[in-house]
């Protein structure tokens, strides 16, 4: 597992959602798309949080983009569809969820090389 590799993305995206300028749904399609976007959730987290995860992605990649703007991709459209409200409530789940992938890569290496503590 990549755990470490995980967090470094939610890391990543923490940082986009608080620095990057302009509005929130620009830094939360930047946050998704560009950082944890990559994550696969079999390789690089732990079994008990890849179906929060996978859910999250679904939330954010649920809708298609439109005829009039192809080149959208699935984020980009269903962010583009979203209130702001809705938006921040994203970014919070993604703050939430890299404090989790924080905890379990603390635990994992609390455990060390054998697993046990």
């Amino acid at each position: 597992m990549a755990l470490a590799y995980a967090d470094e993305k939610f890391s990543a995206a923490i940082h986009t959602l608080a620095t990057a300028p302009g509005p929130i749904k620009p830094r939360l399609i930047e946050a998704i798309a560009v950082d944890i976007g990559y994550i696969q959730p079999e390789r690089d987290l732990p079994e008990e949080l890849r179906d929060d995860f996978v859910a999250l992605i679904d939330r954010v990649t649920h809708d298609s983009p439109t005829v009039s703007n192809p080149a959208d991709g699935r984020v980009q459209a269903t962010i583009g569809r979203m209130t702001d409200a809705e938006a921040v409530e994203i970014a919070q789940e993604i703050l939430s969820f890299a404090d989790r992938v924080a905890g379990a890569l603390e635990d994992e290496r609390t455990a060390g090389p054998s697993g046990a503590r």
